[in-house]
């Protein structure tokens, strides 16, 4: 697992095509683009092979939560296929960061595949931070939207 941190990318062609891949998606679309490329510039581009682990189920490591930016991640827990991130945008490890214990599922890469990885740092508050209304507007986001997928599956069963 190869990563870079972004922060040094300020006028890096690669930083505005990572933004406009995700803020076409779900997540992101309220984001004014200048506090979007902000906030990724506090990630890491995390590069991963074909089968390699992301998180593994049961480690106690720092929580991260991570962007797709380009492949496929399958999520498992317990050995059971819980979903799929195939699109740019799509999120993981969110609930990690609301609940830092140990990590309750498994991210492996399908195919080569490339994440931000926002570690837990990130979603520290302090006055002088001017990202801290960005990310935590898409991360209200990103739950409400996954809570109303699970609510919508919920009334299905």
């Amino acid at each position: 697992m190869n990563r870079i941190p972004m922060l040094r990318q300020e006028e890096h062609t690669e930083l505005y095509l990572f933004a406009e891949a995700i803020k076409a998606r779900r997540y992101f679309r309220k984001i004014p683009m200048n506090l979007l490329l902000e906030m990724l510039r506090l990630s890491q581009l995390v590069m991963l092979t074909q089968d390699e682990q992301l998180v593994h189920e049961g480690d106690k490591n720092p929580p991260e939560m991570y962007i797709l930016l380009h492949g496929s991640l399958m999520v498992t827990s317990q050995g059971e296929f819980i979903s799929r991130l195939e699109s740019p945008g799509d999120v993981v490890g969110e609930q990690a960061i609301l609940s830092p214990e140990a990590r309750t599922m498994t991210v492996t890469a399908e195919v080569d595949s490339r994440v931000l990885a926002f570690p837990n740092e990130v979603f520290r508050v302090a006055e002088e931070m001017s990202h801290i209304p960005a990310i935590y507007l898409s991360f209200a986001s990103i739950l409400a939207e996954k809570l109303r997928i699970t609510e919508a599956q919920a009334k299905l069963r």
